[in-house]
């Protein structure tokens, strides 16, 4: 990041941020992008106003002051000359208190408009919501106007109307100011059509409105000018000036002080510590500090430059205001941020959530109520504790500096830890006359979603030849870190099991369960192949390094070792940009009361207008249940990896026995895909498909219950998985080794979506309940098992993969790890399961598992009297 790159960041990017959320605002509320451009315009000049109002006044009376010494300068520079000269014209400045530098001064209002037309420019210049508007005989505002063609040129007249326009304005601003004044208007006029001549127009309009505001002011202010203009012979007796008390002045430095050092820096460090490495641009392997620095410049430049820039201009009177405003804006940043930064559950690395916010009307009240009580403190701190207002902000921000450097050295750990994480292409064999073993992991695959897709799409069934479905298959945890090691490991390794051996910490207890199958099966004779074994040491990225000193073991990372050349290089550059436009964007508003939430969130947007090709997009961004453009970036990799199984799978004709784990995530981030291929693209419209196809949720009487976009996601993705090793299976029967392989496709939970109403519990048991969280797919082919797709209702856990994996193949398996026996008999009777939110590995890391809820289940998921609840602990 350069220097030069950083001045951009504080001096014209917070210009560019207000503009930019101002009229995504106002556009979503109006639904007219010409009205909101002309809105645009009156509400930024509306706030600017002051700032031009005293501009106007200083550079009024340094052209009061420069005339009134001009007789003497001209006599001094007429009759005198070489150091008398000099001298003399030093003097004369000294007691007229005027400074050469002065001349700057009646620049101040020009000066103060190139930032503003810098920042309408770069957010208005390729703006998605120009795109295709028409205005009259204008087709398209993201484009000039060519309204007129002259002998097959091609003219704009919309920057020659907005120059006319600020002819005029300059013409009577002006009107009585020093020839080089003028000149300087009437030459940023013409500078101003020459860089808005191919600008589109939607920018020029944008610019014609502010033109037109500030003709209509200069109108007002010479006509209210004379109205004030005393006669000679009375002598004018003024108001005293508002004496400001400097304690003023230290509290809203301070205020804009801890502003930006709380949305700048603060919130962003936290936010970042939590998870470093999945901040982390794995491609360019860049330090997310470097992204921390990006917004800790937006937050000075916000809220420190642009505050003292008005506030240095502002009468003494609009500076003791500005002091109370900035006073309370920190006290309720701090204040909504601390007590109302809700838990609206998981959130992507672009700080997108999940699931759609829910802002309540009763945590609107709340916070409303925080903000007015807080801000009532505030004003009375500030108008009776003489120093007791400015010492509370100092405190505050040097402390929320502190604080955010302690976390310093979790976002650098969390980067080392991505460095050291290694990616490939993986590579394992299946032989034509000895046995193949291999565990699918499909994170976050819904079980119950399986015959609805297969009902949809009849040919699978045979795909599947030879397997069984298990309808009735339950997990132990509703997240990876309390789901996986069950299914890795048996019935040791449930969350219950695991804290009962409460003498070993989890990270080792998880890698114990992730290297029980392959010492297993290398000790009966097979080798191994782990690729992306989840979590491996404990850790966001997996560290192959557990598998060291295991002999004929094999591990692969693929993350993004898949997509093609051209797309990583599209992501290297778009992740950044999205990541820094969203991490400041979310700290703002983190600190905003409830009520504004809502738009400034955006929909996981946050109001970013740029137009960008679907292609290049790496958060897809969705319009309803069946309209999507761009894609999700860690799904394109899983989607890529998952395509190229057959790649990766070495056939060979010897008799050699392979055991392999692969673990994939395109059923867990989730994209919307076009139907009915249920395919990626770059843009999604699935309105017709939906449309015509709603009874495909209906199956002998039952519905699945599709209300949103997150349920249509999971479902178009599991559709999509369930291709894509299809394809796989039908590759192994053209190669021979379909029928000596045994196949376990299995998940290691599933997810909240509410498809199933009788999975359902609200508040029946004590609290509320989805089943659909505790039900993972779970598919299993045998040796010589052929067939269409069976389903057995018969009750199973995804615990017993360690046993159907090694079932008939190896001699009474023991746990390596404690010397019990592999079996599939921890179902029996009543079963104890999990649920927690806590599955962030860096934090949920101790000898148990922290708190949580936990259930009861004898029998079956689906009905609701075989749960229980046995309480939070």
């Amino acid at each position: 990041m350069s220097f030069l790159h950083i001045l951009y960041l504080i001096a014209l990017y917070p210009i560019e941020y207000l503009l930019e959320m101002i009229f995504s605002i106002i556009s979503k509320m109006s639904g007219n992008t010409i009205l909101s451009i002309v809105i645009l315009s009156l509400v930024v000049n509306i706030i600017v106003l002051p700032l031009y109002n005293r501009a106007d006044k200083i550079q009024e009376e340094a052209k009061d002051k420069e005339n009134a010494i001009a007789p003497m300068v001209k006599h001094i520079k007429q009759t005198f000359s070489g150091d008398e000269r000099f001298m003399l014209l030093q003097t004369c400045y000294r007691q007229n208190n005027y400074s050469p530098l002065n001349v700057m001064k009646s620049s101040v209002s020009i000066l103060l408009q190139v930032p503003f037309f810098m920042g309408a420019y770069n957010m208005l210049s390729g703006n998605k919501l120009l795109a295709g508007v028409s205005l009259g005989p204008i087709a398209n505002l993201s484009n000039p106007d060519a309204l007129l063609t002259v002998g097959g040129i091609t003219l704009n007249v919309l920057p020659i109307i907005m120059t006319l326009i600020n002819v005029v304005s300059s013409f009577i601003y002006a009107k009585g100011f020093p020839l080089k004044t003028k000149i300087q208007m009437y030459g940023l006029a013409a500078v101003f059509l020459v860089l808005l001549y191919q600008s589109p127009s939607g920018l020029v309009l944008y610019w014609i409105c502010n033109n037109l505001f500030s003709l209509g002011k200069n109108i007002v202010n010479k006509i209210l000018s004379k109205r004030k203009k005393a006669p000679a012979a009375e002598h004018v007796t003024r108001a005293p000036a508002v004496k400001n008390d400097k304690r003023y002045k230290a509290v809203f430095t301070f205020s804009c002080l801890t502003l930006a050092i709380y949305t700048g820096f603060y919130i962003p460090v936290l936010t970042v510590a939590a998870a470093p490495e999945e901040f982390v641009n794995l491609y360019s392997m860049a330090n997310p500090m470097i992204d921390i620095i990006d917004s800790t410049a937006k937050g000075f430049g916000l809220f420190m430059l642009w505050p003292v820039i008005f506030f240095a201009l502002a009468s003494e009177k609009g500076k003791k205001i500005m002091s109370y405003v900035m006073f309370m804006l920190a006290a309720s940043a701090i204040l909504n941020s601390k007590l109302f930064s809700n838990d609206f559950g998981d959130i992507s690395n672009y700080l997108e959530y999940k699931d759609s916010p829910s802002f309540t009307l009763k945590a609107k009240l709340l916070s409303l109520a925080v903000t007015l009580g807080g801000i009532a403190v505030c004003f009375l701190i500030n108008r009776f504790g003489k120093y007791v207002a400015p010492v509370i902000c100092l405190s505050a921000a040097i402390g929320f500096a502190a604080l955010g450097l302690t976390n310093v050295g979790k976002i650098s750990a969390g980067y080392k830890e991505a460095e050291k994480s290694t990616t490939s292409k993986a590579e394992f064999t299946f032989s034509k006359n000895g046995k193949n073993v291999i565990v699918m992991m499909v994170d976050r695959a819904v079980g119950p979603m399986v015959p609805y897709i297969f009902k949809e799409k009849p040919d699978l069934a045979k795909t599947y030849d030879g397997f069984v479905y298990y309808h009735n298959a339950a997990s132990f945890g509703t997240h990876t870190n309390s789901a996986v090691p069950a299914l890795l490991g048996g019935y040791e390794y449930t969350p219950e099991a695991m804290n009962a051996r409460s003498d070993k910490l989890l990270p080792d207890k998880y890698d114990e369960a992730l290297k029980l199958m392959p010492s297993i099966f290398t000790k009966s004779g097979f080798d191994a192949t782990m690729v992306n074994p989840t979590y491996a040491g404990y850790k966001w990225y997996p560290d192959l390094s557990v598998f060291d000193g295991m002999e004929n073991v094999k591990a692969y990372s693929t993350k993004y070792s898949y997509l093609p050349d051209e797309t990583k290089e599209i992501y290297e550059s778009e992740h950044s940009e999205v990541f820094r436009h969203n991490l400041f964007c979310y700290s703002i508003f983190q600190s905003a009361p409830v009520a504004l939430q809502k738009a400034l969130y955006d929909g996981g947007n946050y109001n970013d207008t740029r137009s960008v090709d679907p292609s290049r997009m790496i958060s897809q961004k969705r319009n309803g249940n069946s309209v999507a453009y761009g894609h999700e970036q860690t799904f394109m990799w899983e989607y890529y990896m998952v395509k190229s199984l057959d790649q990766m799978t070495k056939i060979d004709d010897g008799s050699g026995n392979h055991y392999v784990y692969l673990a994939t995530d395109i059923a867990h981030d989730v994209e919307m895909l076009q139907e009915p291929e249920y395919e990626p693209g770059n843009t999604v419209d699935n309105r017709k498909y939906d449309k015509n196809h709603a009874n495909r949720f209906m199956r002998r009487g039952e519905f699945m219950w599709m209300r949103d976009a997150k349920d249509y996601k999971h479902y178009q993705c599991d559709v999509l998985a369930y291709t894509l090793i299809g394809r796989w299976l039908d590759y192994l029967k053209e190669q021979g080794v379909y029928d000596n392989t045994r196949i376990i496709i299995v998940a290691d939970h599933g997810y909240y979506l509410e498809n199933f109403p009788e999975m359902l519990q609200h508040d029946e048991i004590g609290t509320k309940l989805d089943g659909e969280a505790f039900a993972p797919l779970l598919m299993f082919k045998d040796f010589g098992s052929h067939g269409d797709l069976k389903t057995s209702e018969e009750f199973m856990t995804n615990a017993d993969t360690p046993y159907l994996a090694t079932k008939d193949l190896v001699k009474d398996p023991v746990n390596p790890f404690t010397g019990k026996p592999i079996t599939d008999q921890g179902k029996k009777g009543t079963i104890t399961v999990f649920h927690s939110n806590n599955w962030n590995i860096r934090n949920n890391n101790g000898y148990v598992y922290q708190p949580g809820d936990w259930f009861s289940l004898k029998d079956s998921i689906w009905k609701k009297e075989n749960w229980g609840y046995l309480g939070n602990h």
